[in-house]
Order: structure tokens, then sequence, then C-alpha cells
């Protein structure tokens, strides 16, 4: 019995091994992580960006967003926010590593927003524009952008 028992452990640790290194994993973040959403037909605060950097979360410091990389306070987050965000990394799509520097769909075209990711490595800078309409953007990462779309909520909170 015990000879099953040990093989059965085995064999669930093997099947959860596998479907982990299938699946999208934790980016490496040797320089920073941005994410966020842009109007650009609005009054006010119209952006709303975050930067993971060192292990801690900042917020913009700008109301608009154009093409440029936005800025950010030099004063970190709480943890709690850090911690909100986190999965961000943890689940990062291995899609959009495989296809960087990319618009999905047309972003804020119809005054809908738009979502942008920047991933610094290294010195080079990768980016991601999404249309916030989930059938103007790949399967692969519809998942991962309604996650993001929640995180943004719960920061904005």
């Amino acid at each position: 019995m015990k000879k099953v028992n040990r093989f059965l452990k085995l064999f669930v640790m093997t099947i959860v091994l596998i479907s982990c290194s299938k699946g999208d994993e934790a980016i490496s973040i040797d320089g920073y992580f941005i994410f966020g959403e842009a109007y650009g037909f609005c009054a006010g605060d119209c952006a709303h960006f975050y930067k993971i950097e060192g292990g801690k979360l900042f917020r913009d410091n700008i109301d608009r967003y154009g093409v440029e990389t936005p800025t950010f306070s030099e004063t970190p987050d709480l943890q709690s926010n850090y911690d909100i965000a986190e999965p961000l990394i943890n689940s990062f799509p291995k899609y959009l590593l495989n296809h960087t520097n990319q618009t999905f769909g047309c972003p804020d075209c119809t005054d809908q927003g738009g979502y942008h990711l920047f991933l610094q490595s290294g010195s080079e800078v990768k980016f991601w524009h999404i249309d916030t309409f989930a059938d103007n953007q790949p399967e692969e990462i519809r998942a991962y952008i309604a996650q993001l779309r929640e995180i943004l909520i719960q920061l904005r909170d």
C-alpha cells in the first residue's frame, strides 16, 4: 500500500510540474514592468499607470498619456498595493514575449481607452498597446487582460 501511495504522490507531482511548465510563467524583471490604461478623450486624470521596480510599486504622476513612457512618483506605493499588482508578473503571457512591440486591435480608436504594457530588460524596452475590447485581443491574452483590468480597478479604489 505504501508503494501505491508513493507512486500516486510522485505521479501527481509530475503532472503538476508538467502543467506548470506549459503555462505562462513569472517574468524576470531586471529593470521595470509598467502597466496601465489611458483614455485620449476625457477630462481630468485620463491615465492610470503603475510601475513595478525593485520589488516596489510606483504610481504615475501624469494626467495624460502620449506615446512616450509614462513618468512616476519617486515614493513607493503601499506594500498592500504591490501585493495586488504582483500577480501580473507571475502570470505574464508567454504569447506577449513572443510578440513584442506590437499593438493589438485599435486602442482608444473609438474612445474606449487602451491598455499599455512596458517591460525593460537590460537596455531594451518592450511594449504592447492593447485594445480594451476583448474581441480585438488575441485569444491567448484575453484572460491576462481581464486580470489586468481587475487589478487596475482595485488599485484605483
